[in-house]
């Protein structure tokens, strides 16, 4: 769980169950417009929002399948 305010653009994140795009459009109070998934509408959403980051993955012509945006390592395991 996070902050959306911790969120980069692009990335995807789940609330109440509906998958959301982080888009780069904000407003002067912290609000970051973000995109819903599965129907397409968008939504300003406040800064201190608690959110559950997700990931989307699609597959390619050899059935891999490989994650819409690569995330970076934050620790060492």
């Amino acid at each position: 769980m996070k902050y959306l305010e911790e969120l980069e653009n692009g990335d995807i994140f789940t609330i109440n169950n509906v998958y959301y795009l982080v888009s780069a459009d904000f407003k002067k109070d912290g609000s970051r417009l973000c995109i819903g998934v599965q129907e397409g509408h968008s939504t300003w959403m406040k800064a201190d929002s608690i959110v559950e980051i997700t990931q989307l993955y699609t597959l390619d012509i050899e059935n891999n399948i490989t994650p819409l945006k690569t995330t970076r390592k934050t620790h060492d395991i």
